[in-house]
């Protein structure tokens, strides 16, 4: 599946489910759509931080738990 779609997908659960889709979170999900590979919490932090210097590690935590919520 294209990183576009998986990308899609996630958005739309989580739109569906009422969430909200901060400017963190959709750079998470980014990051998540791009990977092959399960990447852990501090390897999407270190990521994250790239683009977005002030990202926490709860932050990283709180949007995979609401995507599993979002299935």
């Amino acid at each position: 599946m294209e990183s576009q779609e998986i990308k899609r997908r996630i958005i739309e659960g989580m739109k569906k489910k009422g969430l909200k889709l901060t400017r963190q979170r959709l750079e998470i999900i980014d990051i998540l759509s791009r990977e092959k590979s399960h990447p852990s919490a501090s390897a999407i932090l270190a990521e994250a931080r790239k683009k977005t210097p002030t990202i926490s590690l709860s932050t990283v935590y709180y949007t995979l738990d609401a995507m599993k919520r979002a299935g």
